[in-house]
């Protein structure tokens, strides 16, 4: 086989050499047309010339100074018409196109690479590298031929994926007011927490929802147990408790897949007990205190202030916030971000939040035309981006596991919060608003490897419409 490539690469070498001399020899012969123009000789006389200085392959505009000015043509053509005589006595023309690049660059070290290297071995060179070089689609393409040529491209390809980062330390969640433990998940996830109650629910076929209850907390427990080792080994919590980080992840998952296999193909039922969730998280951390109810802005008329003004989407702004900054407090988050035209600009992460206080940037959440498209019919759209969610090694999981239901609070909390809320309509009408989530999981960290994806953020669209 060490023959067969060092022949390859003999033939190659010739077949780099052989275009190198045609490409000079036509830029030598192209001097010695007639009819050129000023500013296509000057361009022609700099690729002549060797390279001096690193940003050399870009092209120097002619200079403006008088005594540059008044170089007849006459001079130009003559230097150009010495230089195309003796083509061979000077430099190779400089990088100045993606062909040059890939001669002289890009072969010779790719070759070398492949041949010299094993897939192991620049494996580890990769990783080692903090800040990889960004290559271009020719390279790349580059690369992927010559890797066919002598070695085969596989299916699965010819590199492994790089290992993960390390995992943070877990984050300890707080439970205030009973958010965590009585709202989304406690220890031995039964009856007393909102998401096992309203599953029991949905699924039970009688009356006796405690029974389906006390099943439903034995299956997760059995789950957890089962998966236990596996989430450990990525996301090693520090004690067995549902405040902490990783913990929370390991039984949300169990949550979850029992859930998935109580309702195995009813996708409306599941996006109803997704829904009831929601709807109580919101009912209950009013009714704690932990957060306010928006409040409509009365909108002045001719014959004096409208009594009974109609709630608008820039009314629940002030209410988005405080559940957002709820989870955020609970350390349910690292941080949220608002995605938006008018919000990307100026946003801020948010690393510390209240319930009362509210950044500019983040009021631009929604607008006057916002409350225009949903009050004539339109959809409108929405897109929060949450940092490093507890629940995110769970839904990453399940989503391997070909499965789109996964863990997720934060948006079934805010789209009950403008299904209950939101009041639209013209000429004071009213009219119910249907709300909508998908996420996407984002990793914003350039890797080198297409195989690596090890994203930190979840991504949600939302989307508000008229039923």
């Amino acid at each position: 086989m060490t023959i067969f490539q060092f022949i390859f690469l003999c033939q190659l070498h010739c077949i780099v050499n052989c275009v190198q001399a045609f490409h000079i020899n036509r830029l030598a012969y192209s001097h010695s047309l007639p009819g050129r123009s000023q500013s296509q000789l000057i361009r022609r006389k700099h690729l002549f010339q060797p390279s001096l200085s690193p940003n050399d392959d870009e092209l120097e505009p002619p200079s403006s100074s008088p005594s540059s000015s008044s170089t007849p043509l006459s001079t130009s053509l003559s230097t150009s018409t010495s230089t195309s005589n003796l083509p061979f006595q000077h430099s190779p023309p400089s990088i100045s196109t993606r062909r040059n690049l890939l001669l002289q660059k890009a072969l010779p070290s790719t070759i070398l690479a492949i041949l010299t290297t094993t897939p192991s071995s620049s494996h580890a060179a990769t990783t080692s590298s903090t800040t990889p070089r960004v290559k271009g689609a020719a390279e790349y393409d580059f690369d992927y031929y010559i890797r066919d040529a002598l070695l085969g491209n596989k299916r699965e390809g010819t590199r492994p994926a790089s290992p993960p980062p390390p995992p943070l330390p877990p984050r300890t969640l707080t439970d205030t007011g009973g958010f965590i433990t009585r709202l989304l998940l406690n220890e031995g996830c039964d009856g007393d927490c909102v998401s096992v109650r309203e599953l029991a629910k949905v699924v039970s076929s009688s009356d006796d929802v405690t029974t389906t209850e006390k099943e439903i907390s034995k299956r997760v427990g059995d789950r957890r147990d089962r998966v236990s080792k596996s989430f450990y080994t990525q996301h090693p919590w520090g004690r067995e408790s549902v405040l902490d980080e990783y913990y929370f992840d390991l039984t949300s998952y169990a949550l979850f897949r029992v859930a998935a296999d109580l309702i195995p193909s009813d996708y409306g039922l599941r996006d109803r007990w997704v829904r009831n969730v929601g709807r109580c998280m919101y009912g209950e951390s009013i009714r704690l205190g932990l957060i306010r109810r928006p409040v409509a802005v009365a909108s002045v008329a001719s014959g004096g202030v409208i009594p009974n003004p109609v709630v608008s989407l820039t009314d629940t702004i002030p209410t988005m916030l405080q559940i957002l900054d709820l989870f955020n407090s609970t350390n349910y988050l690292s941080s949220y971000r608002i995605v938006g035209d008018e919000a990307a600009a100026t946003a801020k992460t948010k690393k510390t939040a209240t319930t009362t206080t509210t950044t500019q940037s983040n009021t631009n959440a929604f607008d006057s035309y916002d409350n225009e498209d949903l009050t004539s019919g339109q959809d409108v759209n929405f897109l929060l981006s949450l940092n490093r969610p507890t629940t995110l090694g769970a839904s990453l999981q399940i989503t391997g596991e070909s499965s789109r239901f996964t863990p997720e609070w934060v948006g079934p909390m805010l789209m009950a919060m403008w299904e209950e809320e939101l009041s639209v309509g013209s000429s004071g009408s009213s009219s119910s608003v249907r709300a909508q989530v998908e996420g996407y999981f984002v990793d914003e960290t350039y890797r080198e490897n297409p195989k690596d994806f090890f994203p930190e953020e979840l991504l949600l669209q939302f989307t508000l419409k008229q039923k």
